[in-house]
């Protein structure tokens, strides 16, 4: 199925600490998502007239990419209409928003463009369901009725959420109201990831961060469908496009949480832009009443977020991706240990003579090209890989076993004939697959994320 945007990918490591229990702080929000504060309810997220609770109507909005879905449909159909699922609760409105363009997936945006279109009828929905195609509540499993049956229900103010390890992904149910107050998502994340976090990060600003349903782990399905599956295998440590996408992504989350206020005012449902493609399909769906429209996301909003631009490699949430030079002033002590350390007896580090430094997911990659006097008494140039945690708060380190620094490779850096490079060469491109490179040994990375992109 070409489901693009549909799953939850983990590019490296364990997941340990991710589960989010509310309305606890998860390891995963207080290491990635600025901390774990906490707010009443602001009065300008909450200002909106409360529905009566039985009456209330849903609108459930899954944001898709793909051209089967004629397959699609029928299952998700099948799954809605069974027993205290989203079709139960007095005749939901179903709007499958199938992108229809040759721009990158854009999950946020088309929840706007499906709220946008739901709320152009003649009723207005009272709350929303922004529902991935793949999950669905275990009606066969009896000891989870009580547990599903307030799954669809209205949420009140604070949304709810219907996936066990993330805060707005998988299906969450929010109040028309509280789309409306925080803007709904941002239209600026392009590819895969991270719109959710920082739609947390409005949510958590307005003092409604979500609450989550009962029972999770045992009674709401992940029916992993084949085409994420085959997603999933695609995206490796060594798919170096996945993963820029995703560190840019990062930082633009990031970027985002310092200031949510400040970005729900000028980005989301105000600035999306979108056209309609071709006629409204109206499929039968049992209770449901659906819909399926197809988009086209607006060109210069991707290209303004997509397109090249300076690098920006300073160690801060700008960072996105790019490998720049620095100053020997910019490389942390405790690199420099680590890669002193690794030259062992039969080499001296005799100077610095160039560095560098990648922002990867959450991690940040140094390679210092250091000029070296060897056994045989010649200089020569060499080059370590070490990973920076810099995202780890420092009371945190002993419990979860991650160092602040981790060995990555260490190389040879050799010039055109294959021999070692002589010392005050020029710097070359980085990364460990250049041709320039002759890695000498990899060291065994247990890090959380990936913190390598192999070019």
């Amino acid at each position: 199925m070409a489901a693009v945007g549909l799953c939850v990918v983990l590019l490296a490591g364990s997941q340990h600490g991710f589960n989010y229990v509310s309305p606890g702080c998860s390891w995963y929000e207080a290491h990635m998502l600025g901390g774990c504060s906490r707010s009443p309810p602001r009065q300008e997220c909450t200002r909106w007239p409360m529905p009566t609770v039985d009456r209330a109507r849903l609108g459930i909005i899954v944001p898709y990419r793909g051209s089967d879905l004629r397959t699609v449909m029928p299952a998700f159909c099948e799954r809605m209409n069974t027993e205290h699922s989203g079709c139960s609760h007095g005749g939901a409105r179903v709007l499958i928003v199938n992108q229809s363009d040759s721009l990158p997936f854009n999950r946020g945006a088309l929840t706007n463009a499906g709220f946008v279109l739901l709320q152009r009828g003649p009723q207005k929905l009272d709350f929303i369901a922004v529902h991935d195609a793949d999950r669905f509540p275990r009606t066969q499993n009896k000891s989870c009725a009580s547990a599903i049956a307030d799954y669809y229900t209205f949420p009140g103010a604070r949304p709810r959420v219907l996936h066990p390890s993330s805060y707005t992904g998988g299906v969450l149910l929010v109040a028309s109201g509280t789309y409306e107050a925080i803007n709904g998502f941002s239209n600026e994340f392009w590819g895969w990831g991270h719109e959710d976090n920082e739609l947390f990060g409005r949510l958590r600003w307005c003092g409604l961060v979500p609450e989550h349903g009962d029972r999770l782990d045992d009674c709401m399905l992940h029916q992993h469908c084949s085409q994420c599956q085959h997603l999933t295998r695609q995206i490796r440590v060594d798919d170096a496009t996945a993963l820029l996408r995703q560190t840019s992504n990062i930082a633009l989350a990031q970027a985002h949480l310092r200031d949510p206020a400040g970005h729900m005012i000028k980005d989301g449902l105000s600035t999306l832009n979108f056209t309609l493609l071709g006629r409204r399909r109206f499929p039968g769906c049992g209770a449901c009443r659906m819909q399926v429209v197809n988009v086209q996301l607006d060109q210069a909003s991707a290209t303004a977020h997509t397109a090249p631009r300076p690098c920006v490699a300073d160690g801060t949430d700008r960072d996105d991706g790019c490998d720049a030079p620095i100053g020997p002033e910019a490389v942390p002590r405790g690199v420099m240990v680590l890669a002193r350390r690794v030259l062992g007896d039969r080499a001296r580090m005799i100077r610095l003579a160039s560095a560098s430094r990648a922002r990867v997911l959450y991690n940040y990659r140094y390679e210092l090209d250091l000029v070296v006097a060897t056994a045989d008494a010649t200089d020569a140039l060499h080059r370590v890989a070490v990973c920076a945690h810099l995202w780890q708060l420092p009371h945190m380190r002993g419990t979860y076993g991650v160092p602040k620094y981790a060995l990555l490779w260490h190389a040879a850096v050799l010039n055109g004939s294959g021999t070692v490079e002589a010392a005050g060469g020029r710097r070359l491109e980085a990364g460990g697959m250049s041709p320039h490179i002759r890695i000498l040994k990899r060291f065994d990375y247990k890090g959380p994320f990936a913190c390598d992109i192999v070019r």
